[in-house]
């Protein structure tokens, strides 16, 4: 059953048989080719679908990476913040010893002074007598 033998019968019985085989083979080839474009579609929609997901999930990823640096940067700015606050500190601490050791220092002149000011209040009252002596 094929072309060049029912060619020589009849050409219309030749191009029907000829039609007939090509119709055979194709069927053929689309029983064996249609699972496999089945199976593409299949891929091609579970790709589509991780492709959304791997999006969703980078646009996550992209959001958490944003809020980290955010973060980040709050926590650098805290950190010299918190180092100048303990300079100051350190400053501060280093004043305050001085001014420690400058009022014990003093605390003997105010005793000093005291007692000049106990002696002067004394002499105030001899001031008028001792000027008109000199």
């Amino acid at each position: 059953f094929n072309f060049e033998a029912m060619s020589s019968k009849s050409a219309a019985a030749a191009n029907l048989c000829n039609w007939v085989v090509n119709i055979y083979t194709y069927n053929r080839i689309y029983v064996k080719v249609k699972p496999l474009m089945d199976s593409l579609a299949a891929a091609n929609e579970a790709k589509a679908s991780a492709d959304a997901q791997l999006e969703e999930a980078q646009n996550t990823v992209a959001a958490v990476e944003a809020k980290l640096a955010t973060l980040q940067a709050k926590f650098v700015a805290a950190t010299e913040e918190k180092a100048e606050v303990e300079a100051e500190a350190a400053r501060c601490n280093a004043k305050l010893g001085l001014a420690v050791r400058l009022v014990g220092g003093l605390a003997s002149e105010n005793e000093r002074w005291g007692l000049d000011i106990d002696k002067l209040r004394l002499d105030q009252g001899t001031l008028v007598g001792d000027c008109m002596i000199a």
